[in-house]
C-alpha cells in the first residue's frame, strides 16, 4: 500500500513539473525543436555524427 502511494505521488509531481514546464517554454522553442528532429531525426536518440555507435544509424 505504501508502495502505490509513493508512485502516486512521484507521478503527480512529474504531471505539475511538466506541466509548469511547458507553460514556461515559449511556442517557438517547441517548434524550433520539432524542426530540427523533423530535418536531424537521428539526434533525438543520441545518434549524432561524427562517431555514431548507435546500431541502425546511418551516418555518412
Amino acid at each position: 500500500m505504501r508502495h502505490c502511494a509513493v508512485t502516486v505521488a512521484l507521478a503527480l509531481v512529474l504531471a505539475c513539473s511538466l506541466f509548469a514546464l511547458a507553460k514556461a517554454a515559449p511556442v517557438e522553442t517547441f517548434a524550433a525543436y520539432s524542426d530540427h528532429v523533423k530535418t536531424d531525426p537521428q539526434s533525438a536518440v543520441g545518434c549524432g555524427c561524427p562517431g555514431c555507435s548507435c546500431i541502425g544509424c546511418s551516418c555518412g
